[in-house]
């Protein structure tokens, strides 16, 4: 199991490059996110409730809406490459003398203009590019709340069924010992047990009903939580998770075989981390506008109008027109312009240091779940081999035990390893697949064994 980064030390260099997250990169990406993954575990009550979490989740709709607003910013910087139109027009009325006596003349003008600044120093160059960045970093913080949303989604699944497994067995448990309590109980009426054992036996039962209480508990939770993603019905979620599967039992889904080495540059390919490196390329984006709005801006403009002079009852038209350049700067601003480079340095810091974050947090993860899929492997193969001998060894000591060669307190010793090693099995099992699900999701991408992802970066 081997996981190491070497991609967490960025300078300004490492990010602003042309190829950084190029777009046919992007695109290659695009395909990536869309790969449904939670449909490997071949569970039809994972896929309709990841869909329909899709599509009526609030959380997902903020993020949506979100890159709407950023593709709406985009367009708005695009604008500026192009010359803006416009209509000029006027009318006035003179007067030479009174209001009531003098001569009065009418003057009328109608036209179009244009305007169209030159972008000597790239700064709508540089405003398209962060515009852009931002647009993709939406992008990818929407993918990543897909991302979450599906996880979770199946997450909770997991532990319903999981839930709900161990509750059948504390069920099957609670009945084999109100059958020990009852057969203890006529042992003490026919004087070959105490009724210490019988207080005994009681208090165990009464122990498995409030085991039994609070794991029904857990699974309403789950069931509610379920509701709150997908905003479907409680009892509806509850009968399509409890419907038997094709041998007619409960089971939990089997993930696919996960990979044991995982290269660190896989990393980049979850859409946290590209948000976080798309918001970074912005920020280097803005420090060059910066530096361009300091220096002078060249604008064309144009005017063509046709004037109307009417005057002593004579009309005159004639047409004009104007064209012409105007380059405009700031010589002194009291240190506003450095103000606003400096700033927009610190923001790409801070960018930086977050991309920074977010890569050891993803490489954390990436770990925890490769540790935790190799932890649950091992503890099933064990629980699987300790739950055979418990069986064993309490089928044999119930039937001793009724046949008064053993005593309570060894029936109940087997009875408590049996269900300890039922319950085991269950979370081993469970945890196999939260691990292959955690590594889905710090991935960002289907997970197979001999994954290969570096002609993506």
């Amino acid at each position: 199991m081997l996981l190491s980064c070497g991609c967490t030390s960025l300078t300004e260099k490492d990010l602003p490059s042309e190829n950084f997250l190029s777009g046919a990169e992007h695109a290659s990406f695009e395909r990536t996110y869309e790969t449904k993954w939670w449909e490997d575990l071949n569970d039809p009550a994972v896929n309709i409730l990841v869909e329909k979490t899709f599509t009526a989740n609030p959380t997902l709709e903020q993020a949506l809406a979100q890159l709407d607003e950023a593709k709406a910013q985009s367009g708005i910087s695009k604008s500026e490459y192009f010359p803006a139109l416009g209509v000029a027009s006027g009318l006035t009325q003179n007067y030479n003398g009174g209001v009531e006596t003098g001569k009065k003349s009418l003057n009328a003008s109608a036209g179009p203009s244009l305007s169209w600044e030159m972008d000597l120093f790239g700064r709508i160059r540089n405003s398209n590019k962060a515009a852009q960045s931002l647009l993709d970093a939406r992008t990818a913080d929407a993918q990543n709340t897909r991302m979450i949303l599906a996880s979770d989604v199946v997450a909770t699944v997991l532990d319903f069924r999981a839930g709900r497994s161990s509750s059948l067995v504390l069920e099957s448990d609670l009945t084999s010992r109100k059958e020990t309590l009852g057969l203890l109980h006529k042992k003490v009426q026919a004087g070959f047990s105490t009724q210490i054992d019988e207080g005994s036996a009681s208090r165990d039962v009464a122990f498995t009903v409030i085991e039994l209480a609070l794991q029904n508990e857990r699974c309403q939770k789950n069931l509610h939580a379920l509701s709150a993603l997908s905003g479907m019905d409680r009892t509806v979620i509850q009968e399509l998770l409890l419907r038997p599967d094709v041998n007619g039992t409960l089971a939990l889904p089997e993930p696919p075989q996960m990979p044991e080495d995982i290269d660190a540059t896989a990393l980049m390919s979850h859409p946290g981390v590209r948000a976080a490196a798309y918001d970074a390329k912005a920020a280097w984006a803005d420090i060059k506008v910066a530096k361009a709005e300091r220096l002078p801006k060249l604008d064309l403009s144009a005017l063509l109008s046709g004037q109307w002079i009417r005057a002593a009852g004579t009309t005159l038209d004639f047409t004009t027109w104007a064209l012409g350049a105007t380059v405009s700067g700031i010589l002194f601003d009291g240190g506003r312009g450095a103000a606003t480079v400096d700033a927009s340095k610190a923001r790409y810091r801070g960018a930086l240091a977050v991309l920074e974050e977010v890569l050891r947090t993803a490489l954390q993860e990436a770990q925890d779940a490769l540790a935790a899929q190799q932890s649950a492997k091992e503890r099933y193969e064990a629980s699987t081999i300790a739950l055979k001998a418990a069986q064993f060894s309490f089928t044999a000591h119930e039937a001793l035990w009724k046949n008064g060669s053993t005593s309570l307190l060894e029936l109940e010793d087997s009875r408590r390893q049996l269900l300890t090693a039922q319950i085991n099995l269950i979370t081993a099992k469970r945890d196999c697949s939260a691990a292959w699900i955690a590594l889905h999701r710090v991935l960002g991408k289907p997970i197979h064994t001999g994954i290969k992802i570096d002609e993506e970066i």
